[in-house]
């Protein structure tokens, strides 16, 4: 005889509860996850605040993504548009805030990016976001991490690859595109002439770096850096001071003069001077502890 076993399912009262415990263990995750951003954050904002930067002298503006007043409240959420980007130096008090009002060019906070820490992203398109802040003679540094090394090659001026920050005037001399990418080689241009600084070593998709450029209008020198290593420099900058003063934008030319970057940017400090080695070594510990990346 062939016995046959009813099968009996889960009734209602079951099945609910097996949907509210699922619901409370996604809840618990997701607040979980929540902690360990704010914690990332909270660890972030200490170690900024630790920092020599603002004790270096000659700070001009200071941009990056993890300080509570760095955004409009309403705007820090992820995969939100950014209109302003708050300038943070603490020794100025006319601050130089990004910004953007046209919808389709705002970049995009991501959150989390570089070392799990919020950034801005630029797509390549006509993503940027702008204001006047560069002198002629300037030390930059700039976390980025792309995924689109751009186009040109090690030999190409700044203007044929993507402009990571750019004031490029069409038809001006004496321009400056503190820093460019091309075939992945990281690149400078300033002054009157057609003479690109291009890095010695190109940089990998989808890794953070921390990359410097450096100015001094004074003797034409200037000099790229990538990880505070990777040195090089030349005297081809120019002597001559800008024909007017430029319009720079963030994560492409604001003149729409070059390619626009793709990728994300996650820290931006610039000063108005040369930094001596031992200042450019502290900025750059500083950001390497922040984003956790090996100089």
């Amino acid at each position: 005889m062939i016995k046959i076993f009813n099968l009996k399912g889960f009734s209602l009262i079951e099945l609910s509860v097996v949907i509210l415990i699922i619901g409370i263990l996604v809840a618990g995750a997701t607040q979980g996850s929540r902690l360990i951003n704010q914690m990332r954050l909270v660890s972030a904002r200490s170690i900024t605040q630790g920092s020599s930067i603002a004790s270096i002298q000659g700070l001009a503006a200071w941009w990056e993504c993890c300080d509570e007043k760095t955004f409009l409240e309403n705007e820090a959420s992820n995969n939100s548009l950014i209109s302003t980007w708050n300038d943070l130096n603490p020794t100025s008090t006319s601050k130089i805030n990004l910004n953007q009002n046209i919808a389709t060019s705002q970049p995009i906070y991501i959150s989390p990016s570089i070392n799990n820490l919020p950034s801005l992203r630029f797509d390549g398109s006509d993503r940027f976001i702008t204001n006047n802040f560069f002198s002629e003679t300037f030390s930059l540094f700039v976390v980025l991490r792309t995924s689109l090394a751009g186009n040109g090659n090690s030999t190409s001026q700044a203007w044929s690859g993507s402009a990571i920050i750019g004031a490029d005037t069409p038809g001006t001399a004496n321009d400056i595109i503190p820093l460019a990418i091309g075939g992945g080689f990281i690149k400078i241009f300033t002054g009157n002439s057609e003479t690109t600084l291009t890095s010695p070593i190109t940089i990998n998709d989808n890794k953070p770096y921390i990359i410097f450029a450096s100015r001094n209008i004074t003797n034409g020198n200037r000099t790229l850096m990538i990880n505070n290593s990777n040195l090089v420099t030349d005297n081809l900058g120019g002597t001559v001071a800008l024909n007017s003063s430029p319009q720079v934008g963030i994560g492409g030319d604001s003149n729409l003069g070059a390619t626009a970057f793709t990728g994300d940017i996650g820290e931006i400090i610039v000063y108005n001077r040369v930094l001596s080695t031992e200042e450019r070594t502290s900025v750059a510990q500083y950001l390497a502890k922040k984003y956790a990346i090996k100089l």
